[in-house]
């Protein structure tokens, strides 16, 4: 009789760890997808005097199609006279990053102010699937994902997003 009690306590005890364990995996997943929402098409914000970053196109969806990507700024930086090359910056510009694709439905991805700089990567992940990247770099850094869900819209993860900056080096 004490063989039989002892088991059933430890197969409970078991039984207790996996079930806890198996919550808290899910209670992990849940966290992890949090930062995830979507975008679908829809309308967006025209500005005067905008500057065209980057206009590239790329099949995001896996259509076999290219989207247009676009990248662009308001106001439009100004050519500085010393260096008809570079551009001068204000201390805000509002970035806008949309992807249009072939029937003509518009993704508003990013539409906002930003402090510093942008930029933009086109990245390859599994399975031949692409996502933009977006690193906001100024007075804090965040990298935020792109990428086309096969239900018609897009998903917006901030994969990484941190407090303000106090060194930056760069090259």
């Amino acid at each position: 009789m004490i063989k039989i009690s002892t088991r059933v306590i430890v197969f409970t005890l078991f039984l207790c760890v996996v079930v806890g364990c198996s919550n808290q995996q899910n209670n992990t997943y849940t966290q992890e997808t949090h930062n995830i929402s979507k975008i679908e098409e829809g309308e967006v914000t025209s500005y005067e005097d905008v500057f065209v970053a980057s206009d590239v196109k790329e099949d995001l969806n896996g259509d076999g199609e290219k989207e247009r990507i676009i990248l662009r700024i308001s106001p439009a930086p100004v050519l500085i006279s010393e260096n008809p090359k570079q551009y001068g910056w204000d201390d805000s510009h509002i970035w806008q990053l949309l992807v249009e694709d072939h029937e003509g439905n518009t993704y508003p991805l990013f539409d906002d102010s930003v402090q510093f700089s942008g930029q933009m990567y086109i990245v390859s992940k599994e399975n031949n699937e692409k996502a933009i990247i977006f690193e906001l770099n100024g007075t804090s850094l965040k990298l935020i994902e792109y990428r086309f869900n096969t239900k018609g819209y897009f998903e917006k993860e901030i994969m990484y997003k941190n407090r303000p900056i106090i060194h930056k080096s760069s090259i």
